[in-house]
């Protein structure tokens, strides 16, 4: 009995629905971003843009923040946009060949930091110069700051000389190659009062906190591969300082203050050196995480003592619904304490990612949403964020996004370990998409395979179709561009530049891959993709031939 006009028409339905049923539009081992954190980011690049001066208070709310600090605490405008930027970098290190929204947020920051609404309090408190000596609270942050967007991005802008600006008032100039030097030196020739080395640079004169040099030590790693000085080589011997004077036996964490000149001393006078027999969740959490990067084993048990002395949750929790907790534990009470609490919790959750601590990053991150409340998308679907009342949206989505960015394979310490390679930012890469709404899961060149990978999804936002412009391609070389792995031509070229035209988008993941073609022999007659081989391939055959015989018994 012949099959019937309907056989081929249902045979090519189930093969089509057994094939997208095995298909993954994400490839393995390339790096990947969900959409939460990337609309978590989407905030932040809107928060961040327009001019260096610009701090709307719906997202910075400065004098707020000015008003936590105590009468001798330095503003924590600073804070805020550095640790922003780290996250930024370390989102951007996911999608590697996928840059410009990140850049852009990162080159804001750096504006941000460079005007004085981020240093004026150093003018009006301790000294005449905001770039030092002393100072490192800015300086240090300043310099990572530049140096991971050379890493990331390979922009030299900050090579050049830049202004902190300071409308009515002197400017400073610097670039990140005077600072970086300076900062060495300072730290290379500080002597406390009894004539020994501290290795450290003081935050305000006469007053050394660990946390405040874990910064620039972290940028001299990535500084000294990218411009082969060797700045980096007295970490260890930092390191070695902080173990020796600034750990507290007793339960294994650390001191966060050292008196070079004693207490209350900007200068060398009568007194001894002090170390300030003070602990701090908020800056063991800090440094643990930043020590992470320079001895990782001496991290790893600092971070189990830390637990063991800040972390409280149950009963031990200060708040009736037993949510845990990380502690500051320095005394203070009232709003200043609850600040200084949420604050440490905040470091809780990205010091538990950097160790792989998912259980404890779990409970801290539901205590932030206790605080802020549950994360969620906006009305067109772009971002993904808390929007308590008063609080600012950087600090309640900033420390989230920058726990969400840290990862197995991205986070301080891989930066720092990471090899510096110019080239690749000459290879082909994911220059713009033409919808700012389109999320870009993956982005990333396989030199190996020669190979540009893209994934995207319009999520709930897009729904239309879209372009991705690819960069430093051969311009009209015969390139093959498929589409979940399916030959894909509707692609022009814009001067140098190749613009993939999607079809309609949705909250589907598709990837895109750019490759050189490759040779293969004719074959006459129809095409078809090959079929899956492995255990996929042979169960299509079994499940399509069963499926053959019961038509042909049928029709």
């Amino acid at each position: 009995m012949s099959a019937s006009p309907r056989t081929p028409v249902a045979v090519a339905f189930l093969a089509g629905i057994l094939a997208s049923s095995i298909a993954v539009a994400r490839v393995p081992d390339v790096p990947y971003i969900d959409n939460e954190t990337i609309g978590t980011f989407n905030l932040v690049h809107r928060a961040v843009s327009g001019p260096a001066e610009q701090f709307e208070d719906i997202h910075w709310a400065p004098d707020l923040l000015d008003n936590m600090a105590s009468d001798d605490a330095m503003g924590p405008l600073r804070y805020v946009i550095a640790f922003t930027s780290y996250a930024i970098v370390q989102a951007a290190m996911r999608t590697p060949a996928y840059r410009q929204p990140y850049q852009q947020a990162m080159t804001s920051l750096i504006d941000k930091m460079l005007y004085k609404r981020a240093w004026h309090d150093w003018l009006e408190r301790w000294g005449d110069n905001p770039l030092g000596p002393d100072n490192i609270m800015y300086t240090g942050h300043l310099l990572y700051m530049m140096t991971l967007h050379r890493q990331a991005f390979g922009d030299t802008a900050f090579e050049k000389t830049v202004r902190l600006s300071n409308p009515g008032g002197p400017e400073f100039e610097t670039d990140i190659k005077k600072l970086a030097a300076s900062i060495a030196d300072q730290a290379a020739n500080g002597l406390d009062a009894a004539g020994k080395h501290t290795l450290n640079v003081a935050c305000e004169p006469g007053r050394i906190f660990v946390p405040c040099n874990a910064p620039h030590r972290l940028a001299q790693v990535s500084y000294d591969r990218i411009h082969g000085t060797d700045y980096a080589a007295s970490n260890d011997a930092w390191v070695k300082w902080v173990r020796d004077l600034m750990l507290q036996t007793d339960n294994g964490v650390l001191y966060d203050l050292y008196y070079p000149f004693g207490a209350g001393e900007a200068v060398k006078g009568s007194k001894e050196p002090e170390v300030l027999k003070r602990v701090s969740g908020v800056y063991n959490g800090w440094s643990i995480w930043m020590l992470a990067a320079l001895d990782p084993p001496w991290a790893a048990k600092l971070y189990t003592d830390y637990k063991t002395h800040f972390v409280v949750s149950g009963e031990d929790s200060p708040k009736s619904d037993g949510r845990t907790m990380v502690l500051d534990r320095t005394g203070a009470t009232g709003l200043a304490g609850d600040a200084l609490d949420i604050i440490a919790t905040g470091f809780g959750m990205v010091a538990a990612r950097q160790f792989a601590d998912h259980a404890l990053y779990e409970k801290l991150e539901a205590t932030w949403t206790l605080n802020f409340g549950k994360p969620a998308w906006n009305a067109e679907g772009t971002e993904f964020r808390r929007v308590f009342p008063i609080i600012p949206t950087m600090f309640q989505n900033g420390f989230p996004l920058l726990a969400m960015t840290t990862t197995k394979q991205v986070n301080v310490a891989t930066l720092a370990a990471q090899p510096w390679d110019a080239t690749r930012f000459d290879e082909p890469f994911l220059v713009s998409v033409g919808h700012k709404g389109v999320f870009v899961n993956q982005a990333a060149y396989n030199k190996t395979e020669e190979k540009l990978v893209v994934t995207v999804n319009g999520g709930t936002a897009i729904k239309h179709a879209t372009t991705l412009t690819i960069g430093n391609l051969d311009h009209g070389a015969d390139y093959v561009v498929r589409r979940d792995g399916t030959v894909y031509t509707k692609f022009s070229w814009s001067g140098q530049r190749m613009v993939i035209t999607t079809p309609p988008l949705n909250g589907t993941e598709v990837t895109y891959t750019i490759e050189p073609p490759v040779d293969e022999p004719e074959e006459s007659g129809c095409t078809a993709s090959p079929a899956p081989s492995g255990p996929a391939g042979g169960l299509l055959m079994v499940v399509l031939l069963v499926f053959l015989a019961v038509l042909r018994v049928r029709y």
